[in-house]
């Protein structure tokens, strides 16, 4: 059973067939809801995305980040992982297989890049800068420099 309470069926294809695998999860990907997903939650999170920024830049220690980031994130995995199980229920595959197949693909030049991207997004710090480029390109919104000030050799001391 998937962490859902669907209950995955017998694999759809050749788990040695890395590339068919590879062409399936893009096809996923690319079928809007994936996009408009990572829309949504952009657009429902940027503007306190942006105050916690601008609150860390103001008032917080060199290298700590706003606890409401990282719930963000939160959000935004639990988005990922939910995207990733219908993936996963459709296409009869378990979590382990996955995984494996993943690190297969990114040895292959022609999948590498996708299947980075989607492993990375779940990473804090691609998340974060996931978040500052989409708020960059969003026409409503005011740009948001996210710089922390270096730290002082006594701070590195």
């Amino acid at each position: 059973m998937s962490q859902t309470g669907q209950t995955i069926t017998k694999c759809t294809f050749d788990l040695s067939d890395v590339d068919a695998f590879a062409s399936r999860l893009v096809a996923h990907l690319e079928d809007g809801a994936w996009e408009a997903g990572l829309t949504t939650f952009a657009l429902s999170h940027s503007d306190a995305f942006k105050a916690y920024v601008e609150e860390m830049q103001q008032s917080r220690p060199v290298g700590e980040h706003h606890h409401g980031l990282h719930e963000a994130y939160q959000e935004f995995v639990t988005l990922t992982d939910s995207m990733l199980n219908d993936f996963l229920v459709r296409e009869g595959l378990g979590q382990a297989d996955f995984v494996d197949l993943c690190k297969q693909a990114q040895e292959s030049e022609a999948n590498w890049s996708l299947i980075d991207a989607l492993l990375s997004a779940t990473e804090y710090q691609q998340f974060v800068g996931f978040m500052l480029d989409f708020m960059a390109e969003d026409e409503d919104t005011e740009p948001v420099v996210f710089d922390p000030p270096a730290r002082s050799q006594d701070q590195i001391e």
